[in-house]
């Protein structure tokens, strides 16, 4: 459970739970550190959800790429693309 801190209600199933992540310093060493955060945040999809929320798609257009993006991927498996 977290706090909302709006209004100080106790909130489950928040995003902030699933995006905590704890990296400690062991020995002063922060660049071993700093990589274990980055594997972390990867490992959770943090940055990809901060990308995601920074527009708002509409589901039609979510849709729209989608398909397209199955084509495409239809047709490089199909041979019709050479690279």
């Amino acid at each position: 459970m977290s706090l909302n801190t709006k209004n100080n209600k106790q909130v489950e199933g928040t995003s902030y739970e699933k995006c905590r992540v704890r990296v400690i310093v062991k020995e002063g060493n922060i660049d071993k550190a700093l990589g274990t955060l980055k594997r972390k945040s990867k490992d959770y999809g943090i940055l990809k959800e901060i990308r995601d929320r920074m527009e708002f798609i509409k589901p039609s257009a979510k849709r729209r790429q989608e398909i397209m993006s199955a084509k495409l991927r239809q047709q490089k498996e199909g041979g019709l693309f050479e690279e």
